[in-house]
């Protein structure tokens, strides 16, 4: 069992977090705080991690995501020059 102190100390922490992300979703909507853009294609670096991108798509079984997923990992394909 765990000792109600680290307990507490871990609760206070996930409201702090949970906190903050209001706080920043709040600044995003009012036009506060800009969010930066993430491209995955820039961390598909190998054929093998495209592969598995893609794979994981398949699994979900869902057209529009996997569809998505085809784009990016095509665009990573260009950009790190890999084959596929």
């Amino acid at each position: 069992m765990s000792d109600p102190k680290n307990l507490a100390e871990l609760l206070n922490s996930i409201l702090e977090d949970r906190e903050q992300a209001i706080a920043l979703a709040r600044r995003v909507d009012a036009g506060l705080e800009p969010l930066t853009p993430f491209d995955p294609a820039e961390h598909l670096t190998t054929a093998e991690a495209v592969a598995a991108f893609l794979a994981d798509a398949e699994a979900t079984a869902d057209p529009d995501y996997i569809e998505h997923t085809k784009q990016v990992a095509a665009r990573a394909r260009t950009m790190h020059g890999l084959e596929g």
